[in-house]
Formats: structure tokens, C-alpha cells, sequence
């Protein structure tokens, strides 16, 4: 990532993660969430305060359920098989109105890999 792009992140006090964390909350369309979900994930990367500020940001912050990582397929998404759910009103990342009611354990869900905490 260019050195400019952490630039424009701080001068905006932090206004495009915010945006970023918005989006994937919202979003349904697979490309707009893959985008969104790598640009935070190089934000997180590359400046140096990057993980704190996103947890700063809220994003990622509420526990909705465990699992055990069937694939990762590409560097946003991971493939997780759920093994406990803390949350079965929490909803499914790109699902817009499902909710973790609507799965069963050891279903698959794919789950962007900033919003992952590996144990």
C-alpha cells in the first residue's frame, strides 16, 4: 500500500475506516464487501497504529459465534465451520436480514477475515 493511502486515512481522522466498517455492516453485494474488507485489512496492515484504531472503530468487536476454519480461499474471506454460536440473533455477514438462527451448528459460512480473531 502506498504511503499516501495512510496519509489521506489520518488526515481524515479516521473518517474511511469508519466508512469501510459501515460498509461491510451493510452491504450485500460480494465485490463491494471483498473491496472494502481488503482495503481495511491494508489499513490495518500498514499503519502502524492500524489494529487499534479499527478496534477503536468498533469493528469486530462483538463476539457472535466460534468456529473452526474449514478453507481459506482468498485473503478476505475465510470458510468457518460454526462450533458454538454466543449470538443467534447476530446477522450473517452479506445476509442482510439472516441471522445465525437460520444456520445450524456445523454449518459453513463465509466470514471476512477482518472481522476474524484466530484463537
Amino acid at each position: 500500500m502506498p504511503f499516501c493511502l495512510i496519509r489521506v486515512f489520518s488526515w481524515c481522522q479516521y473518517w474511511i475506516p469508519g466508512v469501510l466498517i459501515t460498509i461491510l455492516e451493510t452491504s450485500s453485494d460480494p465485490k463491494v464487501l471483498a473491496v472494502a474488507c481488503y482495503d481495511l485489512s491494508q489499513f490495518i496492515q500498514y499503519h502502524p497504529a492500524g489494529r487499534i484504531i479499527v478496534t477503536d472503530l468498533k469493528a469486530g468487536r462483538r463476539l457472535v459465534a466460534y468456529g473452526t476454519i474449514a478453507t481459506n480461499s482468498d485473503d478476505t474471506t475465510y470458510k468457518v465451520m460454526i462450533d458454538e454460536v454466543e449470538d443467534w440473533n447476530g446477522e450473517l455477514f452479506g445476509g442482510i436480514g439472516k441471522t445465525f438462527r437460520d444456520t445450524d451448528i456445523g454449518d459453513k459460512i463465509e466470514w471476512p477475515t477482518i472481522l476474524t480473531r484466530l484463537l
